[in-house]
């Protein structure tokens, strides 16, 4: 639902479902997803500013409750140049198949975590009759992201918070200065390796085998 006010507007709502699964792999489970979200617009100085604080607060009945706020802004510089900024915490809940899932060569992980991020972004949207153009800059910091590895060459792949390997990183650094290679194979994940390796860098690897 949404409701207009004098220059704001307020949006809320709920959703809930149940989602269930038989699988002869997977095996049969069942998830309640309760999501409750809401946003606030104001529009400041004659409209030329607006600014957006919302939250949205997820209950699933594997992983409990989580609460998300994020922040919009925004700027009109003229009727067609537009400078915006945003703020937010995201998460993922792990897949039945992250989860359950097994084959000869991969298995998954009952223990996983949510993956959970905190995203930034500013830029400049250009909009006329027949053009459009927009620059921006990202940043996502992520915290617990699922991919497929293995410790040893004869392991199956298994599902992973990544994070959770980066304690064991810090704890071999505290005893050790040597340069250390980590074999992060993505197992089929490709789109997570970018991230990967800014999280491995930032802690300190100093090469990988792919």
């Amino acid at each position: 639902a949404s409701y207009s006010w004098d220059k704001a507007e307020t949006g809320f709502g709920v959703d809930i479902s149940k989602v269930s699964i038989v699988s002869n792999n997977l095996g049969d489970h069942q998830r309640t997803k309760l999501n409750i979200f809401f946003e606030h617009r104001l529009r400041l100085i004659n409209n030329l500013l607006d600014i957006s604080p919302g939250f949205a607060i997820n209950y699933f009945s594997d992983f409990n409750w989580h609460f998300f706020p994020g922040l919009d802004m925004g700027s009109e510089l003229n009727k067609n140049l537009r400078l915006y900024t945003t703020v937010g915490y995201t998460y993922r809940t792990p897949t039945y198949t992250d989860l359950y899932y097994q084959d000869p060569t991969t298995k998954g992980n009952k223990n996983l975590k949510p993956e959970e991020a905190f995203t930034k972004e500013v830029g400049v949207r250009f909009l006329k009759k027949n053009f459009s153009a927009l620059f921006a800059l990202y940043n996502r910091e992520s915290k617990n992201l699922i991919d497929y590895i293995k410790e040893n060459e004869e392991d199956l792949w298994q599902a992973n918070n990544i994070r959770e390997r980066l304690k064991n990183i810090n704890d071999i650094f505290d005893v050790t200065s040597k340069p250390l290679i980590m074999d992060i194979d993505t197992g089929g994940k490709n789109e997570h390796f970018e991230i990967n390796i800014k999280s491995l860098e930032s802690a300190g690897i100093s090469a990988v085998i792919m």
